[in-house]
């Protein structure tokens, strides 16, 4: 009886082995995502280009703004500063 329970032992430890087969494929998957995020990087670039130049240009012309105590004279609305 002993024997036969240290046979299916070794039969468990085979579909350990498959298991870690499923892991190795989910980690090629990871790569194609990883290749997925740099295709997004290079399209947040660009737009980070257009609104960088649109920043500075709207900054300018805000310190121009500025009046004797040092705060704009018109009220400026910020979206992520509402709350």
């Amino acid at each position: 009886m002993t024997e036969e329970q240290g046979g299916i032992t070794q039969q468990h430890g085979g579909i350990t082995q498959q298991h870690g087969g499923i892991t190795e494929e989910q980690g090629g998957i990871t790569q194609q995502h990883g290749g997925i995020t740099e295709e997004q990087g290079g399209i947040i670039q660009r737009q980070c280009r257009d609104v960088q130049l649109t920043a500075v240009f709207i900054c300018i012309n805000h310190k121009s703004r500025v009046g004797a105590n040092g705060r704009s004279p018109l009220p400026v609305v910020y979206p992520s500063a509402k709350r």
